[in-house]
């Protein structure tokens, strides 16, 4: 999923091609997470390969992105391939 979006924000209900529900099982993990129950080491694995914990702070990101691209360029209209200086994927 990371290689092809270019991030770990998996929608709950992606399935994979062969089938396994990989957006509940994440929803699992955060929820896991939050209650203290994700072992360390798994964590950390998550951590590792890009998954955002939160979600919300995720999206702020991106709109503060967004306005200073408005600011730049004087309207919203991102293409669909511009990446941010910094490697995020403001058009996709």
């Amino acid at each position: 999923f990371q290689q092809r979006e270019g991030n770990c924000n998996v929608p709950q209900k992606f399935i994979t091609q062969d089938g396994k529900n990989l957006g509940t099982w994440l929803t699992y993990q955060r929820v896991n997470r939050r209650k203290g129950k994700l072992r360390k080491e798994l964590e950390q694995k998550l951590e590792e390969v890009g998954i955002v914990w939160d979600r919300i702070e995720s999206w702020e990101s991106m709109v503060s992105l967004l306005l200073k691209f408005q600011k730049r360029e004087r309207h919203c209209n991102v293409p669909l391939n511009y990446i941010t200086r910094d490697g995020k994927k403001l058009g996709s």
